[in-house]
């Protein structure tokens, strides 16, 4: 969904008690590919209230650069805001539009060990009433899957 400049993010504030991930953050801050989005390579964005924000900077979101930034709500679950730098006629400096709504899960083995990151929330807009995706991983679950780089 398309946020005002003001709307910062359609996001889900965190629950009392919320569970940190299942593997540090500095674990999810790694690299993940996906055939048709690209890498994306998350850092922990500077600034961010107790380091519980990753951000991921790319010039290949249909063409445009853009910020995907990932705010921790409960567990492996992560609010998700997409800014993209749109160009506008007659103007020097793109603008950036921003969406959210979405939903990042970070996979995680029992080891610990961090497998890629589910997209949820008609990230590649499948359009109203399409029914969310169902399975007991979240790799099952992704609209879009990015698989953990390893190399």
């Amino acid at each position: 969904m398309l946020l005002a400049a003001s709307d910062e993010a359609a996001q889900i504030p965190s629950p009392p008690g919320a569970t940190a991930p299942s593997a540090p953050y500095l674990a999810l801050a790694t690299t993940f590919i996906h055939l048709a989005y690209g890498a994306l390579s998350f850092s922990l964005a500077p600034g961010s209230s107790s380091n519980t924000t990753l951000v991921s900077h790319t010039d290949n979101w249909a063409g445009y650069s853009g910020t995907l930034s990932l705010s921790h709500y409960a567990g492996n679950v992560f609010n998700a805001t997409l800014t993209v730098n749109i160009p506008v006629l007659g103007q020097r400096d793109p603008a950036p539009m921003k969406f959210g709504g979405y939903e990042a899960e970070f996979a995680v083995s029992p080891t610990g060990k961090v497998q890629g990151l589910a997209i949820y929330g008609d990230f590649w807009g499948a359009g109203y009433g399409v029914p969310r995706l169902v399975g007991k991983t979240p790799r099952e679950r992704a609209e879009v899957w990015f698989e953990k780089n390893d190399h």
